[in-house]
């Protein structure tokens, strides 16, 4: 998990300052750092100690850091913020995706009043005319296109066309750290 965040956050990945953590049955922690400890002591006597003069530095065992209830905390408030943040941002690309469709479709709006504005100018005028109709016709046609295209919900479109293009999952749920709560609201 924390190489995927770090993947997803664009750290680089260390391997050679991972901790590789060997789940025990205990759920008592003084018991688990008792035997981390003493695994810890066991493998330094089993360590040969040289005595020449020269040091090879890579030969010498790294230590990883000791693994604590303060890390693990750290660990969990690390993962409970990465979901709060992705759902907050799941909550806004769809307010990000309706804005830019207005956006676009605002001007499209504007010429087409603008052009049923002309057409009933001309019309007041000059009667009706063979082009006055095919302008009429042309600016109903826009209408229910501008109409059609501001009654769709191109968030489900998005939506529906993301789940078909995502690859299968194994059928095991996304790991969660339960409701999250946010501006008053309560999402399960």
């Amino acid at each position: 998990m924390v190489t995927k965040l770090c993947r997803q956050a664009g750290v680089p990945h260390d391997t050679t300052r991972d901790v590789k953590v060997i789940p025990s049955f205990s759920t008592n922690i003084r018991r688990v750092e008792a035997e981390f400890t003493q695994e810890e002591v066991d493998r330094r006597r089993a360590a040969l100690t040289d005595t020449s003069p020269e040091v090879n530095i890579n030969s010498l065992p790294a230590e990883p850091a000791r693994i604590t209830q303060a890390v693990i905390l750290k660990m969990g408030q690390l993962a409970y913020y990465a979901d709060v943040r992705a759902t907050q941002l799941k909550r806004s690309i769809p307010r990000m995706i309706d804005s830019a469709i207005l956006a676009a479709l605002t001007p499209l709006k504007d010429s087409v009043d603008d052009l049923a504005t002309r057409v009933t100018t001309c019309d007041i005028r000059h009667r009706e005319t063979s082009e006055v109709s095919t302008l009429k016709i042309k600016v109903a046609n826009l209408r229910k296109d501008v109409d059609y295209l501001k009654a769709t919900d191109f968030t489900s479109v998005m939506r529906d066309a993301d789940d078909e293009d995502a690859p299968k999952t194994s059928g095991i749920p996304p790991a969660n750290t339960g409701d999250m709560q946010g501006d008053g609201i309560t999402y399960s």
